[in-house]
């Protein structure tokens, strides 16, 4: 009998075989752009200013990369400018940078108004984690919150209601506080119990008392000051 393949049969398990190859190829090609890519991503706690570059896309000005580098050294940054001096663009950047280091990370952003937190500082972190360079993980939700689970997480939410404060602890907890020229000394004592590892406090300069006026004046040798 004549067992030489049907001439239909050859071409099918070339192309078979082609696409076979085709996709090792491809994967292979995949893993090393991957790899490439990790490469090629600073570390966030040796490079700050790189990842914010090379994962955000952000060009910084000077004194933003010295905030950056600020809450990486110091437990106690406090950062005062007028409006639109880019504050507020970075505190919420802060917050992916920061549980890009360190995985096991809380980050919570408060301040005496819901505006401030939610329609600003917040809406720079979402804007910066919906349009990076790299995919960052978690849930986001449209509310103040990006979650990947219950020990890493970045919560936002005003101090009109103290209980709120309450209950965050994490080996990495970093508060970040807008607007600290209004709030109470009560907030910021709940919040210090909470024993963060780091607090940054951005604001104005059109109060002359509270503790973020006193960050910047009898203090300032406590704090490291913007």
């Amino acid at each position: 009998p004549d067992l030489s393949p049907r001439p239909s049969s050859l071409p099918m398990l070339l192309v078979k075989r082609e696409d076979a190859n085709t996709l090792a190829i491809k994967a292979v090609a995949a893993t090393a752009f991957r790899q490439k890519l990790k490469a090629d991503i600073p570390d966030p706690l040796l490079d700050p200013v790189g990842w914010f570059t090379k994962v955000l896309g952000c060009t910084l000005y000077p004194k933003q990369e010295e905030m950056i580098l600020a809450v990486r050294d110091y437990p106690q940054v406090s950062v005062v400018g007028c409006n639109s001096s880019g504050k507020d663009f970075t505190a919420g950047r802060v917050a992916l940078w920061w549980t890009s280091a360190y995985l096991q990370s809380k980050v919570i952003i408060t301040g005496p108004s819901t505006r401030q937190v939610a329609d600003v500082v917040w809406n720079e972190t979402r804007n910066a984690y919906l349009h990076a360079n790299q995919n960052l993980g978690g849930q986001v939700y449209e509310q103040p919150r990006l979650k990947w689970n219950e020990e890493r997480f970045i919560l936002g939410f005003s101090t009109d209601k103290s209980y709120k404060l309450q209950g965050f602890h994490s080996p990495h907890l970093l508060i970040i506080v807008t607007e600290a020229h209004g709030m109470k000394q009560a907030d910021i004592e709940v919040l210090r119990r909470l024993n963060p590892n780091t607090m940054l406090f951005t604001g104005n300069p059109i109060v002359e008392s509270g503790e973020f006026y006193e960050s910047h004046h009898e203090k300032a040798h406590l704090w490291k000051t913007i």
